[in-house]
């Protein structure tokens, strides 16, 4: 199993539609509780083994509202190819739960985003998608947490998919492994492959 990045996009033009793509990258991300980020954070239980993360973003000019999430693990690169496997799949069950949660309740949410200008009622939605599906299932779900990343770092993962080498997004840290957006990128072997079917797909973020 190997961390997902989603796109999802809600335009107002009636002539445009709802967008939504799905990427896998080919390892597991490895990422923790980011503290810089408060504003619904699920951190009262602990740290978890693995993460959601979310950037939701409004453009004030148009209205369209942009989400984008990734699933990562707490310490991929000290857990076993299996315990990374089973965290990443828990936050992948998670993250296309959340995914089709928001996609189909856009009419109960999106409409406040446009009126108050901020994507508020959004993150409100996708905390309450989260903890309903988390509770179909809590000796699983618990182990996955919910929090928040930085449009630059979604942009920059999001160019990762896109592209083999972009400027910040395709590294290597002290251990040699790939870095993307400043995120270890644990593979099963940890060397450096190109698959040209995952590289020549190019989101829009």
């Amino acid at each position: 199993m190997s961390s997902q990045v989603t796109i999802q996009v809600w335009p107002t033009n009636e002539e445009e539609k709802y967008e939504e793509s799905v990427y896998t990258l080919d390892g597991v991300l490895q990422k923790d509780i980011d503290r810089s980020f408060s504003d619904l954070q699920i951190d009262a239980e602990g740290e978890k083994d693995a993460y959601l993360w979310s950037s939701n973003v409004l453009d004030p000019d148009n209205g369209k509202i942009t989400r984008g999430s990734i699933t990562t693990c707490a310490t991929a690169t000290q857990n076993t190819k299996a315990d990374n496997d089973e965290y990443i799949s828990m936050a992948n069950e998670v993250v296309e739960a959340v995914r089709d949660t928001l996609r189909d309740t856009e009419s109960e949410w999106a409409p406040r985003c446009r009126t108050r200008g901020d994507v508020l009622p959004l993150k409100r939605a996708e905390k309450t998608a989260f903890d309903a599906f988390v509770q179909t299932d809590p000796e699983r779900y618990s182990h996955v947490g919910l929090s928040e990343i930085s449009e630059d770092t979604m942009f920059d993962v999001v160019m990762y998919v896109g592209r083999e080498t972009v400027t910040g997004a395709n590294m290597e840290d002290s251990s040699h492994r790939r870095t993307v957006a400043g995120m270890v990128l644990v593979r099963d072997d940890d060397e450096v492959s190109t698959n040209s079917e995952f590289l020549s797909q190019q989101p829009h973020f």
